[in-house]
């Protein structure tokens, strides 16, 4: 369960300010339900075209435009929480508004960097990225940074979360469904970054 598994460090999340990249999409719009239903204040950067998604349906306090405008001049509070799913330059402008002390920035692996770069450059600049975020939160120099993997924990989360869907807390968004057969359009889809919610792979007419 990613989206849980980023914010867990951080938690209880009552009262604290959290911020989503990439909120309409798959892990995103989890992240957004999640920390709603501990009672944050949920801000999340989508499209003008997702922004009453967000925030009517996933309930989202603030819908941010990336398009026109930038969330680290729109936030006028430092955050508690920040959630990456795009990466690249978004990690260095999320950090000018996360709080240095007591932060928690969660990098869920992207390929920010090496889109924008290039495969060397971007996986130079992720590895440097990664190394110097990690040594300075050790170090009390800077705010919490973890990489979130789906590993050893990969079942954490799952009880809780049914719970939130129990309490209808929690729903699960469907973009699109496609055949087994089309698995890799739903790759495709998912990679370009524009879906809201999950994109599903049917295998029940095999």
């Amino acid at each position: 369960m990613t989206a849980y598994q980023a914010m867990q460090p951080s938690m209880p999340l009552a009262g604290k300010r959290v911020l989503v990249h990439a909120g309409a999409g798959g892990v995103g719009h989890y992240a957004i339900q999640i920390a709603k239903a501990q009672g944050a204040f949920v801000a999340t950067t989508c499209g003008s075209r997702n922004a009453e998604f967000v925030t009517r349906e996933l309930g989202a306090d603030q819908a941010i435009d990336y398009k026109k405008e930038k969330f680290e001049e729109v936030s006028k509070e430092p955050y508690d929480v920040i959630v990456d799913l795009v990466g690249g330059d978004y990690e260095i402008r999320s950090m000018k508004i996360l709080q240095t002390k007591g932060g928690h920035y969660a990098n869920v692996i992207n390929g920010g960097f090496i889109n924008q770069k290039g495969f060397l450059l971007g996986t130079a600049a992720t590895a440097y990225h990664m190394t110097k975020g990690i040594l300075l939160g050790a170090l009390g120099l800077g705010p919490k940074y973890t990489v979130v993997v789906m590993k050893h924990h990969k079942h954490l989360g799952l009880t809780q979360v049914a719970e939130l869907m129990q309490q209808g807390k929690f729903k699960v968004s469907i973009d699109k469904e496609v055949p087994l057969p089309e698995a890799a359009k739903a790759h495709e889809l998912s990679e370009e970054g524009h879906v809201r919610g999950k994109v599903v792979i049917n295998v029940a007419n095999l």
